[in-house]
């Protein structure tokens, strides 16, 4: 059956493949947008995210927990959970509004970085050559990531 044989070349193949799903679930997770999460904070002033960078801090997950979801021909489907550490960091506007004409003054902005772990089902999707007994890592979705990032307080950074 092609999935003992993907799952013996994988184990036998760990660390490459590891390091392989490793990347893509920090290329995956880089690709969201502040669009993509609620974004919470709280400050004496209006506020307005401006962008969002998340960076990969690290993995923790055993292939030998690894399930397979389907399989249609050479395309294999897997699944496992994974506990993830990450740093969002933010760039925001801050603006008070003019008590004499009501406009909206901008008064700085300001960079936070937050450090976030969570836990998320992983879906990887792989094509296994049979006849070379190698795979290919197609790609990787992380399916729950945080709804929400909380940054706090935000103050402007006049420096």
């Amino acid at each position: 059956m092609p999935t003992e044989n993907l799952l013996a070349v994988i184990f036998n193949d760990n660390a490459n493949f590891t390091q392989a799903v490793t990347d893509s679930v920090g290329n995956y997770l880089s690709n969201l947008t502040y669009a993509d999460f609620d974004i919470e904070a709280t400050s004496a002033h209006f506020f307005e995210c401006d962008g969002l960078t998340i960076d990969l801090n690290s993995v923790d997950f055993d292939t030998n927990n690894l399930s397979v979801i389907s399989i249609n021909g050479d395309d294999i489907k897997l699944s496992v959970e994974m506990n993830i550490s990450i740093d969002a960091s933010a760039d925001f506007s801050l603006s008070t509004e003019d008590s004499i004409d009501g406009d909206t003054v901008s008064l700085a902005g300001t960079s936070e970085t937050v450090s976030i772990e969570f836990s998320s089902n992983v879906e990887i999707n792989v094509t296994y050559y049979q006849d070379e007994q190698e795979y290919e890592l197609d790609d990787v979705v992380v399916v729950t990531p945080p709804q929400s990032i909380d940054f706090g307080e935000l103050e402007p950074d006049y420096s």
